[in-house]
């Protein structure tokens, strides 16, 4: 798990942990690493990496606003989840089926 997490973080000290015990923007890390990504993640999550990026970083921007600054979400932000959440799950269920 060391050498996973560890490739994902540029400025981070590799504790004594799992995946569970990141934070949302740290994980992003570790699955948009180049190497991570094409060793664990890209099978499942498909080849574009910036496809991966421009769907799953908006939501941690939209995650941050509504629990660090207590943001109102909009219209626009409700349809960036949704879709993120509609590929995720279509991505992790396909994989899950051995597709």
């Amino acid at each position: 798990m060391k050498p996973l997490l560890s490739r994902g973080f540029t400025r981070h000290t590799v504790r004594n942990f799992g995946l569970e015990d990141l934070t949302l923007g740290e994980l992003l890390q570790v699955v948009e690493n180049g190497p991570n990504y094409g060793r664990h993640f890209k099978k499942t999550f498909g080849n574009n990496l910036n496809y991966v990026h421009s769907t799953l970083d908006p939501v941690l921007e939209i995650r941050n606003k509504v629990f660090h600054f207590r943001g109102e979400v909009s219209v626009e932000e409700l349809e960036i989840l949704a879709a993120a959440h509609k590929w995720l799950l279509k991505k992790i269920t396909k994989a899950g089926d051995g597709q």
